[in-house]
């Protein structure tokens, strides 16, 4: 069973986010498990994300 501490470490890159919330971004933008996280990340990365074309819902949960 996984601590608390587990809970906010990236396993991939073994760093230590603040919580479970900033872990799941982490991952949506460094280590992308399908296309759709793909996507996320790539507008993200560019700053297209928050250019004003996409809600705030969707900036911030590629499964919104």
């Amino acid at each position: 069973m996984d601590s608390i501490m587990d809970k906010g470490v990236c396993k991939e890159c073994n760093i230590l986010l603040k919580d479970v919330r900033s872990l799941e971004l982490h991952r949506w933008e460094y280590h992308p498990k399908n296309e759709m996280e793909s996507y996320w990340s790539q507008l993200k990365k560019s700053g297209k994300l928050y250019s004003g074309h996409y809600t705030l819902g969707y900036q911030d949960d590629p499964y919104y």
